[in-house]
């Protein structure tokens, strides 16, 4: 369950060996940051805010582009849609140019179903082909099965239904 996988992270996050290694406790809070994004917000926040002050302080671009991406995603969960639209943008962005197309493609996943929700069917669908082309230019990332699902939406709430049938 989320409650006991967050409280064994936390466990885990107070351990010395973590406290001292930046890397480890990034890890460990992106965990609890995903955890908490699901049932908390607020502290899904406070984790990746944290995330992006270790990475700042280690120089880890990544991982700032990551914890922005996160905090973008979380602006648009809390309501802020403009905001969300441009930190998501700005992490997709950055993401690709360094070259780490699996948050990239998380972040597209995020703001096309943002997009579909908010009942921009068209923007949605085209943010969602833009994640397969990633993932079929850099396979290593994997089959983007929660933008397959987000693109169904998106045809659906955009009544395309037919369309939708064939990712079905």
């Amino acid at each position: 369950s989320y409650a006991e996988i967050r409280e064994e992270v936390e466990h885990d996050l107070l351990d010395p060996a973590v406290q001292r290694d930046p890397k480890l406790k990034i890890r460990g809070l992106a965990l609890k940051g995903i955890i908490d994004l699901n049932v908390d917000t607020e502290a899904a926040e406070s984790d990746w805010t944290q995330i992006q002050e270790i990475a700042k302080q280690i120089d880890d671009a990544k991982w700032q582009n990551r914890a922005r991406g996160e905090l973008g995603i979380i602006a648009g969960v809390n309501g802020e849609y403009g905001k969300a639209v441009v930190m998501l943008n700005q992490a997709i962005s950055t993401a690709q140019a360094l070259n780490d197309f699996g948050a990239a493609i998380t972040f597209l996943t995020w703001l096309g179903n943002g997009a579909a929700v908010n009942n921009m069917g068209d923007l949605a669908i085209r943010v969602f082909d833009r994640a397969p082309r990633l993932a079929r230019e850099h396979p290593e990332v994997g089959i983007p099965i929660q933008t397959v699902i987000g693109k169904v939406r998106a045809l659906r709430l955009a009544g395309q239904s037919a369309k939708a049938e064939p990712l079905i």
